[in-house]
């Protein structure tokens, strides 16, 4: 028995008598299945009927025939003792509820918030099989007295046939008459094809009891076999070959370096390449059968640099030992210096040395300007294909040289190459310049003829007259067969 203590509508301490029936009902027929919180089935009400009989000490019923105004506290623990144990609901301090006793009876459905008792019943009975029920009463809803001690939950009615599961009990070791309730061990499927169906939903789902786990399968012939997608929400590990379409791959054993990508052999098996295609692909080369080329215009190909300012930019030396056909073709080093040399060169385009250039074979080019150009064999120019600008000047003017009167002089050097020309005007000429004074024939086209110590004869072939003019004035005429 349990004292309320002294209240303004008793005139001693009230006792409570418990004749307490705990109907679970229907209610906790929903707390034995393997949920988090206290729900139901549909249609089945989480709701714990608490019926009491209240009295005082001298065993009267209180309430009186109209009834009178009662406030209750419900919670639920783990041990019996008021004062004792940890409280398992409700997770804040529990809610007072009015209910009106009438000739000392009274009910209150614990956990009916549609009725309007304060606090949901969301305690999963199933953590726990040894729970008790705390009772406090109060006239005035501001004192409240507990009633000891607390009062053991049993199973009644519904809920014996909920331990059953309409007639299925549940096992850690199931069999075909038992319902699976695991903590530990196994879950065996009888059956040749036994199947987990999910029926109020599109979604199964399987999951550990932490979040995360694995699905093991017995042997390699056991698989997941899907006539819908299967779509994977984390990460996909395979340690062994794929089959995709029918077609098994063998995955390499390391991840590729930047700019790779998976190529097959053909045979499934794969391995890392080099990006072939695409705009953005890392590389640009495609190998094809012995050839390997890039098909991009775009494309630079540095030698000896990592910043290439051509199509191909060589530092070093490039060596060409077949036929090569070029479009345009520079060639410097870092000092202007050094050597280009080919068995066979053609260009359409124009060949730019800034040093040396040496061709030993067949030479065909478009255009070409060089510091040097050296060739060991045969160059043969096509008519007009020499500039005005394309040799160096000699100092020769164009125009004719040499006449009647006028001689021409032509300087050659040791190769045979014209380096000037100039001219020597004919004027009169003196003994001086003949081998002897005596001449005993001479002919004159034209001038004339100064003679300082006489004249024997003078004969004008033209005919014509001719004048003499001796030291001593002395003239002899005749014909030319005198």
């Amino acid at each position: 028995m349990s004292s309320l203590g002294s209240h303004k509508l008793f005139a001693r301490p009230l006792v409570v008598l418990l004749s307490l029936q705990l109907a679970f009902g229907s209610g906790f027929f929903g707390l034995v299945s393997e949920l988090p919180r206290a729900e139901a089935a549909t249609g089945i009400p989480t709701i714990l009927s608490y019926q009491g009989r209240l009295t005082d000490s001298d065993g009267d019923l209180l309430g009186g025939a109209s009834g009178t105004t009662y406030y209750f506290k419900f919670s639920i623990w783990d041990n019996s003792s008021v004062g004792s144990g940890t409280k398992l609901w409700p997770s804040g301090s529990p809610s007072s509820a009015s209910s009106t006793v009438t000739s000392g009876v009274f009910n209150v459905n614990i956990g009916d918030t549609a009725a309007g008792y304060p606090d949901a019943l969301d305690y999963d009975f199933q953590t726990n099989k040894d729970v008790y029920l705390q009772v406090e009463v109060s006239s005035d809803d501001a004192t409240f007295e507990t009633l000891s001690p607390r009062q053991r939950v049993t199973s009644a009615g519904f809920a014996i046939n909920a331990g059953t599961l309409l007639g299925f009990t549940p096992s850690q070791s199931p069999s075909a008459s038992n319902i699976p309730v695991l903590n530990s061990g196994n879950l065996l499927l009888a059956g040749t094809n036994p199947q987990l169906n999910a029926t109020s939903t599109n979604t199964l789902t399987l999951q550990g009891g932490t979040g995360t786990g694995d699905i093991l399968f017995f042997s390699s012939s056991t698989k997941i076999t899907s006539s819908g997608d299967l779509t994977i929400g984390g990460d996909l590990t395979a340690s062994a070959s794929t089959t995709f379409g029918g077609v098994a791959y063998t995955w390499p054993g390391a991840d590729g370096a930047s700019g790779y990508v998976l190529s097959t052999d053909g045979n499934g098996t794969l391995s890392w390449a080099l990006d072939q295609t695409g705009a953005g692909a890392a590389s640009y080369w495609i190998l094809g059968g012995s050839t390997l080329y890039t098909t991009s215009t775009a494309t630079s190909v540095g030698v000896g640099t990592a910043s290439p300012s051509s199509t191909l930019h060589v530092i070093g030396t490039l060596q060409a030992t077949g036929s090569s056909t070029l479009t345009d073709l520079t060639f410097s080093n870092a000092t202007a210096t050094g050597n280009l040399q080919t068995a066979t060169l053609n260009t359409t385009g124009a060949i730019n040395a800034s040093s040396t250039l040496t061709v030993t074979g067949q030479t065909t080019l478009g255009s070409a300007s060089s510091t040097n150009f050296s060739v060991s064999g045969t160059i043969s120019l096509p008519a007009g294909s020499i500039g005005s600008s394309e040799l160096a000047s000699s100092g020769v003017t164009a125009g004719s040289y040499g006449s009647s009167n006028v001689i021409a002089t032509i300087t050659v050097d040791e190769d045979g190459r014209l380096t000037s020309v100039s001219t020597s005007s004919i004027s009169g000429l003196t003994t001086s310049e003949f081998a002897t004074t005596s001449i005993s024939q001479w002919n004159n086209d034209a001038g004339y003829v100064t003679s300082t110590t006489g004249i024997t004869a003078i004969n004008d072939l033209t005919n014509s007259t001719t004048s003499i003019i001796g030291t001593s004035n002395r003239i002899t005429v005749s014909t030319s067969s005198p």
